[in-house]
């Protein structure tokens, strides 16, 4: 795999020599729009950021939708992002999101690795992705 570094105009390309987890980031959307696409974002950037985990996150993803549009269009393609990863990790009121317990049943369905990490505070999300990890 190659990581690409940029010096002056040309892109270099060097071996990575990391295969990253692709961990698909459920987390729920709507009732706090901006509040959860902010905690998403701070938890894929963490995600990001270790070296190890590639995150595929649907609120980023497809960030263009109306949160409040056509579910069953938006579901669907979640539902594909779900396939190219490796695990689900799952993080907020999950319990409360009808999109996040439909991706839950999904991954299951296909077995695909589900993780329950619920909500944590963005300071202590390290040592909960170093159990989970």
């Amino acid at each position: 795999m190659a990581a690409p570094v940029v010096e002056g105009e040309k892109i270099l390309f060097r071996s990575a020599g990391i295969k990253r987890k692709r961990v698909y980031v459920a987390h729920p959307l709507r009732g706090d729009v901006e509040g959860n696409i902010k905690k998403a974002s701070a938890i894929c950037e963490y995600l990001a950021t270790r070296g190890d985990i590639l995150p595929l996150s649907p609120l980023h993803t497809f960030g263009y939708l109306d949160p409040d549009g056509d579910q069953f269009n938006a579901m669907q393609l979640c539902f594909s992002l779900v396939e190219c990863a490796d695990e689900v990790w799952v993080f907020g009121k999950y319990w409360m999101s009808e999109g996040c317990m439909a991706e839950i049943a999904y991954a299951g369905c296909r077995g695909i690795r589900v993780v329950i990490i619920g909500e944590v505070n963005i300071e202590r999300l390290e040592e909960k992705i170093i159990e989970v990890a």
